[in-house]
């Protein structure tokens, strides 16, 4: 198989996943998402569309040949800054912007070359496929 469609088919599948999660954040968009979590699907929806629109802006950086903009803190720093800054955003704006950066990183992702796929484009693909997805899935039991 090539690798396009290799990537292509990562892609459905990380699409497949995240209807699964949208529909079980949906269902606890203010309470928490399971027993070992105060989590709520707010609170990944915020996760995700913070995170999916650093991966479209490096993207595009690195494809301009500049470097990716790191991101000051540790992974939990950030997602609990992310948290806390977003926890007044309406639940239909942060899904927005989950939906506009999910379309945008595949879009560029498919728009790579295979070299540029096995390059950079596979490690940024996290966020729109299950590496990231399945994760959120597991710590709600879905």
């Amino acid at each position: 198989m090539a690798a396009s469609d290799e990537r292509a088919a990562l892609l459905r599948r990380g699409d497949e996943l995240w209807d699964e999660l949208t529909a079980a954040l949906d269902t606890s968009i203010d309470a928490p998402l399971g027993p070992s979590t105060d989590w709520m699907g707010r609170d990944v929806y915020a996760h995700f569309a913070r995170w999916t629109r650093q991966t479209a802006d490096d993207l595009r950086r690195v494809l301009d040949g500049k470097p990716p903009r790191p991101i000051e803190g540790t992974e939990d720093e950030i997602n609990a800054r992310i948290r806390e800054e977003e926890r007044e955003t309406p639940v239909d704006q942060l899904r927005s912007r989950c939906t506009e950066a999910r379309a945008e990183v595949k879009a560029l992702l498919l728009g790579l070359t295979d070299d540029q796929w096995r390059a950079f484009g596979e490690a940024s693909a996290d966020d729109v496929t299950p590496a990231h997805i399945e994760p959120h899935l597991r710590m709600m039991g879905a």
